[in-house]
């Protein structure tokens, strides 16, 4: 039979929510007396479209994915302004007996084993035993877990890591967490941004399955630390005694906790890069790293957290670091030696390392208080 407007407003609204409608409601909103195909149907139910006005779910730009129990919704990958909408994209097969689900790699599990039921939006989890039940069930029944982590105050960066795990993945994973150990005394652990609110309503926009946002990963008594001996050597760690320690014991621990099967790390920390390539390698973690490249502002600028600390005058000397290391970059002969003398110049900056290690440029510098770090790989 037909649903009822209230029922198909009911349906509509849990997918506006990040919810999953089952096969067989599927099936009922397709009877809306209407004798629609699916895409037209799909729309009728995504648009709120009963002969009356959209309802501004806007299906032009969603993404719908028909498995083989349930009809999920997730938002754009990337919205692109249109005054004319287009149509939903939907991934299906159909005829006229019902459904024939479009495959997709890791998802075998879900087709197997996961509950048909409506299942819920995005979840904040704060208990690592929590965290751990839910990436277990997942990874046992054979789904692709995606995990970024995070220290929070969350740009434009972290959300690349995120579609592109939302792409690669099933579930998403992303972790924020101040993590403590890899702070050292006189650094900016208490005024490390934290506006989790915003935070979490930007997870929720990315269509994030869970956030992880622990109050602390340490028992009082914790000793047991991770330490890597190579990578961790010089840049930053020259600069920030037991840094890497800290965050190469934290992204284990998150790893235990998650069981991801992908984790993706950003470019622009590239020892950190180093140093978690290593560990993954030498401890055998079962999983894959994604790096991705730096993202920057218009102005050539690495976003990063801290960005937030600089005044507008200080902003106009991060955007000469950036100027001047891509310069360098491109330079044939010295580009190490160069960059130290360009940025010397720099008035309002100072120097805390240049160092060119394995084909790519990196440098540390502060500006008033804010230390900033970026890099750039030597051009061809």
């Amino acid at each position: 039979m037909p649903v009822s407007t209230v029922e198909l407003n009911r349906m509509r609204q849990s997918l506006v929510s990040g919810l999953r409608l089952t096969f067989g409601s599927a099936r009922k909103a397709f009877a809306t007396g209407t004798n629609l195909a699916p895409q037209p149907a799909l729309e009728t139910l995504f648009r709120g479209k009963r002969g009356g006005r959209p309802t501004g779910l806007e299906p032009a730009t969603a993404r719908i994915t028909i498995w083989s129990s349930t009809i999920e919704l997730r938002p754009p990958l990337n919205k692109r302004p249109s005054n004319k909408p287009r149509s939903a994209e939907v991934e299906h097969k159909f005829n006229g007996a019902g459904f024939k689900p479009k495959s997709r790699a890791g998802d075998a599990g879900w087709q197997r084993g996961s509950n048909p039921l409506v299942s819920c939006g995005m979840k904040i989890v704060d208990s690592m035993a929590a965290i751990q039940r839910q990436s277990t069930t997942w990874v046992r029944s054979g789904e692709v877990v995606g995990l970024v982590p995070t220290m929070g105050a969350l740009h434009e960066g972290h959300l690349t890591l995120i579609r592109r795990a939302r792409r690669e993945c099933r579930r998403v994973i992303v972790s924020i967490y101040v993590n403590p150990t890899q702070f050292g005394p006189k650094e900016d652990l208490a005024r490390y941004p934290r506006p989790r609110r915003q935070d979490l309503a930007m997870c929720r926009k990315e269509g994030v399955d869970v956030v992880f946002a622990p109050q602390n990963l340490y028992l009082p008594d914790h000793s047991t630390y991770v330490e890597e001996s190579a990578c961790s050597q010089g840049r930053d760690g020259a600069s920030r005694p037991g840094h890497f320690r800290g965050v190469a014991t934290v992204v284990l621990k998150l790893f235990n906790l998650v069981r991801p099967t992908r984790a993706y790390f950003g470019q622009k920390d590239a020892q950190q890069v180093d140093v978690i390539q290593r560990m993954v390698r030498d401890l055998n973690v079962p999983l894959k790293l994604v790096i991705v490249p730096t993202v920057r502002d218009p102005d050539g600028v690495a976003l990063s957290s801290r960005n937030r600390y600089l005044s507008p005058d200080e902003r106009a000397v991060a955007v000469e670091f950036a100027r001047r290391l891509q310069l360098a970059a491109k330079r044939k002969t010295n580009p190490t030696a160069w960059l130290k003398t360009e940025l010397k110049r720099i008035a309002g900056l100072r120097v805390d390392y240049v160092e060119l290690i394995e084909n790519r440029l990196c440098a540390a510098v502060f500006i008033g208080k804010t230390r900033l770090i970026d890099n750039q790989r030597l051009k061809p």
